[in-house]
């Protein structure tokens, strides 16, 4: 029965370990308890049939099947330094087969390091496929055996509901303030993907306080001005009053450079033919936004990637 809880265990512990994530102290409790959790529940299911060795291949696939999301995020952090939740590893997928991204995944995953990973996360399933015998009877599980895992497996459930409830930082991260990097941290990957497919099939679960998007109407905005006349008894006439103004004149992005005269005299083929091309250039015009930052120290940062979270 604690097969299955073991190995889950191992695969989160390697996960911290190749990413650099800290695995000591209590911060391993809540990963602990999610591990057996899963590793009872897989029990069951690999302990349905009487035959030992359909219940054998079970567990072995289960092994096995576990072990990819740890290694497919492992190389997404060994190249992008964060974790990847479910949509974007989806949409990343579909970039790296249609772009020239392919090559570089595939240099990363053959790689020494890489392969030295992939095998330590395999490990169990092979060590598993080859001792299975010895270690594992694989045997149906008897009524007896079925009230033990279920009693084992509530009791677990509840110490692990305490666990993520009481402390604030683990019950808003699991729930009202849920963020999937944030997840695997607290309490593992594997419950990373667990809440975020919750959030796929329920929706959002993130209570961000409201923000006004509206900002205040501009009080300086040209109005429409009336004027009410009374001619004898019931006549009552409007007009309106409109202003013309001219039209600003920008200049045009363009340094006093005679580039025909610079190719005239240019040796260089190739800087030339630089100049002539420059010269016949249409420059871009200005507007009311030029010079805004003259004199100021700008720093402009364009990102890959956003997340909302990010926003505060």
């Amino acid at each position: 029965m604690l097969i299955l809880p073991i190995v889950n265990l191992y695969y989160e512990m390697l996960f911290r370990i190749v990413t650099g994530r800290e695995f000591v102290g209590f911060k391993i409790i809540p990963i602990a308890l999610f591990c057996l959790i899963y590793g009872i529940i897989g029990y069951l299911l690999t302990s349905i049939a009487r035959r030992r060795d359909v219940n054998h291949w079970i567990k072995f696939g289960l092994m096995a099947a576990s072990a990819v999301p740890y290694l497919v995020e492992y190389f997404i952090y060994r190249q992008f330094k964060v974790f990847y939740d479910v949509e974007t590893i989806l949409n990343a997928f579909v970039d790296v087969v249609t772009s020239n991204f392919m090559g570089d995944a595939v240099r990363l995953v053959f790689s020494l390091s890489g392969l030295f990973v992939i095998l330590l996360f395999f490990l169990p399933a092979i060590g598993y496929a080859i001792f299975w015998k010895k270690i594992d009877p694989c045997r149906s599980a008897t009524l007896k055996t079925r009230i033990i895992a279920l009693l084992l497996l509530a009791a677990t459930i509840i110490l692990t509901f305490l666990v993520v409830a009481i402390p604030k930082a683990n019950r808003e991260t699991y729930k009202s303030k849920y963020q999937f990097e944030s997840a695997v941290n607290q309490f593992g990957l594997k419950t990373g993907l667990r809440l975020e497919i919750r959030k796929a099939i329920f929706g959002e679960t993130v209570d961000f306080d409201e923000f006004d998007t509206e900002g205040e109407k501009d009080k300086d905005k040209d109005k429409e001005k009336t004027t009410k006349k009374t001619d004898g008894e019931s006549t009552t006439e409007s007009t309106t009053e409109t202003t013309t103004e001219e039209p600003t004149t920008y200049g045009t992005n363009e340094l006093e450079i005679d580039f025909e005269a610079l190719a005239e005299k240019a040796d260089d083929k190739t800087l030339k033919n630089m100049d002539l091309y420059v010269a016949s250039l249409t420059p871009s015009s200005q507007n009311e936004y030029t010079g805004l930052f003259k004199g100021k120290n700008l720093i402009f940062i364009s990102g890959e990637a956003f997340s909302a979270e990010a926003i505060d």
